[in-house]
């Protein structure tokens, strides 16, 4: 008989998508009460088994993991239209910034402030634009993948 109370889980049908795995998280009524449990099956990069890894998260590290925000889904939704402008703004804040900074050390340093996302800030505007419209194209898709696997899990009520 088994004593797991199941969370949470998702099974998934099939083969799994990319990056997916199958979890059940639980608590063991038969085990530690200030524990929870996670179990992973499928693609997972490190196993205990063949078959699946299992751990007990103690409650306090749960309730402190659980409150960590780690995908900011504010923009999942936004359009090509905001998106754009959404950058092109920052691309003209950062060009400003950029130029007003009179100290040369200063300013060689403030041009890579965001160079991950846009280039330098002393690159083209345009390159600069189309580089961060193409970066935060491919992060709004990355979080709404994320969000559309999401809705495939089930939370069972407390």
């Amino acid at each position: 008989m088994s004593t797991r109370c199941s969370l949470a889980y998702h099974r998934a049908d099939g083969e799994l998508e990319p990056g997916g795995a199958n979890f059940h998280l639980f608590t063991d009524l038969d085990g530690d009460k200030d524990t929870v449990c996670l179990e992973l099956t499928g693609n997972v990069e490190f196993t205990v088994d063949r078959e699946s890894m299992r751990m007990a998260i103690p409650f306090d590290v749960w309730e402190t993991i659980r409150r960590i925000a780690l995908v900011d889904f504010s923009k999942a939704d936004e359009t090509d239209d905001a998106l754009m402008a959404r950058v092109t703004a920052e691309v003209d804040q950062r060009i400003a910034e950029y130029a007003a900074e009179p100290d040369k050390k200063v300013r060689s340093w403030t041009s890579l402030g965001g160079s991950v996302a846009f280039g330098r800030a002393n690159e083209p505007r345009e390159d600069q634009i189309k580089a961060g419209y193409a970066y935060f194209t491919e992060e709004r898709n990355r979080v709404r993948a994320i969000r559309d696997r999401m809705t495939k899990h089930e939370v069972y009520p407390r």
